[in-house]
């Protein structure tokens, strides 16, 4: 990733959220580890920021599809769907509640991210209720 494409991801993070609690490391832009995390903060690009607290979390999910791959987050409110790239390494950590943010950034911001290092392109978060009513009435 370019210095630029470093700094404005940066800057990114920082306006969604209070940056001295979790800013990400200028190499991994897209989630940050911390042995003693309680909560794990999902930022959106445009929809914003979501605190989540570890000891609601029920469950995880990974699938691959045809070009990304998936990781479906059930907690006791809410429902967390992110899609990305090389997201396979991030459920050894899920498991262990290690993950303390995870920051949707557009493509174009990920082209010269290693192509091992997981990139989030999309993030969906809804309450659970919300996706029981789509289930009910659907």
């Amino acid at each position: 990733m370019s210095t630029l494409q470093a700094s404005l991801a940066q800057r990114r993070i920082e306006q969604a959220g209070n940056a001295t609690t979790v800013a990400a490391p200028a190499s991994r832009p897209a989630f940050s580890i911390s042995n003693q995390t309680s909560t794990i903060t999902f930022k959106t690009w445009n929809a914003g920021v979501w605190v989540l607290p570890w000891f609601h979390f029920l469950s995880a999910h990974h699938s691959i599809g045809e070009d990304s791959e998936r990781i479906l987050f059930l907690f006791a409110d809410h429902e967390v769907e992110v899609t990305g790239r090389h997201l396979l390494p991030l459920m050894a950590d899920i498991a262990a509640m290690r993950l303390e943010h995870l920051c949707e950034l557009p493509e174009r911001f990920t082209l010269d991210t290693p192509s091992s290092e997981p990139s989030i392109r999309q993030m969906a978060i809804k309450g659970r209720t919300e996706s029981g009513a789509k289930a009910a009435g659907g």
